[in-house]
């Protein structure tokens, strides 16, 4: 996994607009979470 691709794909979905935006936005959100490294928070402010 790449932690640029699952920011943008945050970044994009980021509205929230349709079921897809959000499923899409949960799964990039759960897969950082998943790496339990906390060097992804400051990347995720700068969203």
């Amino acid at each position: 996994m790449d932690v640029k691709s699952e920011l943008n794909k945050i970044y994009t979905n980021r509205l929230l607009q349709s079921q897809e935006e959000i499923d899409a936005f949960e799964e990039a959100l759960g897969n950082l979470i998943g790496l339990e490294d906390k060097s992804v928070i400051t990347e995720l402010c700068m969203v």
